[in-house]
């Protein structure tokens, strides 16, 4: 049997698209704001982050988004990122403007400058990426908020650097702009009264993960683009994963070999077929 090299195993469940038990997600508050052609200047222009949607009532897949763009609305609210959404039926004038070409058109706006929205479609990934466009590309990360920052997000990347070592932050933080979309970074200078990295040399990288063994540690090597780059994708990804709309775009771009499984989610062998398949994923990971 032929042998499969690969960075990591998703388990891609056929099951039936069902909503939350119990929530109706078009009964959550309207916190996204309506916007017109003669508010949006005074709403978009002047925000250092806010998000767009340019759709029309008839479509579809518009309709589709609009309890997880309300939910996400609700959510980002508290952290101060506003969501907002042109009705192109009415407002044509504006949408023309802002060359929309389909429905729904999702743009980030900053100070007025607009760049594709090129996140998840479901609440938790829009707001989890409209949080990562909210923070610097690299945060400076002392004693006081390193476990906070280090869990703040579903991976979060971390190099313990020396105030000296400019072109390791360099090469760091180069990397860190080709993925803000995908990663949490940060960069700290002195982590030697962090207990969980103290024992660590400058020069250091640590891949925090809400999966797994938790962290996945780098060191001893010099920072390049390309050995940082193959380091985060091969322990960015839990070994075992199931695919889905908030993740796919993720594994279709992460450049490496991977092995998919088909399987019922209600299939009873589905919990022995994972089990049977960590092993081989534990051996290959990384290749």
């Amino acid at each position: 049997m032929k042998s499969f090299r690969f960075l990591s195993t998703l388990l891609a469940l056929a099951a039936s698209i069902r909503a939350d038990a119990g929530v109706n997600p078009n009964d959550a508050p309207d916190d996204v704001i309506e916007l017109t052609s003669d508010n949006f200047g005074t709403v978009v222009t002047p925000a250092p982050l806010i998000l767009v949607e340019f759709m029309a009532p008839w479509c579809g897949h518009c309709k589709a988004l609009m309890p997880e763009y309300k939910n996400a609305a609700t959510i980002l609210k508290k952290h101060g990122i506003p969501l907002a959404k042109a009705d192109c039926t009415e407002q044509s004038d504006l949408c023309a403007q802002h060359e929309v070409q389909g429905y729904p058109t999702l743009k980030i706006f900053s100070k007025g400058v607009a760049s594709e929205y090129k996140g998840p479609r479901k609440v938790d990934g829009i707001v989890s990426y409209m949080q990562k466009r909210a923070q610097p590309v690299v945060a400076v990360i002392t004693s006081e908020n390193h476990t906070e920052f280090s869990q703040s997000d579903n991976v979060v990347v971390i190099a313990y650097l020396d105030h000296s070592d400019h072109d390791s932050l360099a090469t760091f933080t180069s990397f860190a702009e080709s993925k803000r979309d995908d990663y949490v970074f940060g960069v700290c200078y002195d982590h030697s009264s962090i207990s969980e990295v103290s024992s660590l040399s400058k020069g250091s990288l640590v891949v925090w993960k809400k999966f797994d063994e938790g962290r996945s540690d780098f060191h001893g090597e010099k920072f390049s683009e390309e050995n940082i780059s193959q380091f985060v994708n091969s322990n960015s990804v839990p070994l075992l994963d199931e695919l889905t709309p908030s993740n796919f775009a993720l594994y279709s771009q992460i450049g490496l070999p991977l092995a998919y499984t088909f399987i019922e989610a209600n299939n009873p062998k589905r919990e022995s077929l994972i089990k049977s398949l960590q092993p081989a994923a534990k051996e290959n990971k990384g290749h």
